[in-house]
């Protein structure tokens, strides 16, 4: 009997020290793995970290003769890689979260590839200004007054905005998440469009336009109160800006020798058939009087439901940017017919 009591007390104190031992020891942190990652020199600043997990497969190899450029929506933010409009057509990818025209052309400008065919994929929101679309800091990568749409706007009130806001801590954020996505998401509410009137609200006074006594969405992106009819004003800097960087992408795959193809991504707001704003129909009419090959989408995704194409609340926050699987399936289906058709009317 004392032997077993002995042995009980034993257990106990052992017991007691292993908790105390766990308690007092705890599990290394893992390390953080950014999405993104500066690339040192390069002109292109910064892109996808191919080691993180949800990046894997994104830059894709699939054929040296098509490529894709351009930001998340043909990097395929939330959908399978093999789901994309690019892989649809069975091209090469190189695009990332966060790039605009500036670092797509920078990208091919030096790339060493010599596809016969590259389709640029331009956001509405690559106009936006990169001090507010990015996350970075000086030290990580300066931004060049050439990535800044406007830079009289950058100069008399993005900069202070950037003064004003930014903190120390944001400089350890992995990634490269923009610093003012939670300060600017409860600045904006899109209003006007029944369909997502009752998902939006919860994002607060927004870039609205007013048409024909109706409050229309007009922002191009949730870090700033960027109007999207600047597109349409060939005198808006931010207009000058695009075309300025489309014509230097058709010069420089003239040089060569391959073909570019420009398409303009709409954004979900835009597939109600009442919408009155439309900068696609005047960059269309820019792009015929420039000689360029340009695709508008919009008509095909018009086509489906707006919930059915694009991701919306499905991204954990309100997503009218980013497709589905099947608005990638009907992209897809629209270059597929373009592609053929021009390459056999030339």
């Amino acid at each position: 009997m004392f032997a077993a009591i002995v042995g009980i007390v034993v257990s106990l104190v052992l017991a007691e020290g292993l908790v105390r031992i766990g308690l007092a020891w705890t599990a290394p942190e893992a390390p953080v793995v950014p999405s993104h990652v500066a690339c040192g020199d390069c002109p292109w600043l910064f892109e996808p970290n191919l080691e993180h997990p949800a990046n894997a497969g994104r830059w894709a190899d699939r054929s040296p003769d098509l490529l894709v450029l351009g930001d998340s929506v043909a990097f395929g933010e939330g959908v399978p890689p093999e789901a994309t409009f690019a892989a649809r057509i069975g091209a090469t990818v190189r695009a990332s979260q966060g790039w605009s025209t500036y670092n797509e052309l920078a990208w091919l400008q030096a790339s060493d590839l010599r596809p016969a065919v590259v389709v640029l994929v331009v956001c509405l929101n690559d106009i936006t200004n990169p001090r507010l679309h990015w996350g970075y800091t000086p030290a990580r990568f300066p931004i060049p007054d050439a990535a800044i749409p406007n830079l009289i706007d950058d100069r008399e009130r993005v900069q202070p905005i950037v003064r004003e806001h930014w903190r120390p801590a944001d400089a350890a954020r992995a990634g490269v998440a923009s610093p003012f996505r939670a300060l600017t998401w409860g600045q904006r509410k899109l209003r006007g469009t029944p369909a997502l009137e009752a998902h939006v609200g919860r994002l607060g006074a927004g870039t609205v336009g007013e048409y024909e006594e109706r409050t229309w969405p007009t922002l191009v992106t949730a870090e700033d109160t960027l109007d999207l009819r600047v597109l349409s004003d060939p005198d808006s800097l931010e207009r000058s800006w695009l075309t300025d960087h489309l014509q230097r992408f058709a010069a420089e795959m003239e040089r060569r020798g391959g073909r570019a193809v420009v398409v303009f991504a709409p954004l979900a707001y835009q597939l109600d058939p009442a919408y009155p704003f439309s900068p696609q129909d005047s960059l269309m009419n820019w792009c015929e009087g420039a000689g360029m090959d340009c695709v508008d989408p919009l008509p095909a995704l018009r086509q489906h439901g707006v919930r059915d194409v694009f991701q919306l609340e499905r991204s954990g926050y309100f997503d009218i940017w980013h497709l589905t699987e099947l608005g990638h399936g009907v992209v897809g289906e629209v270059l597929a017919h373009h592609l053929p058709e021009r390459s056999t009317s030339e």
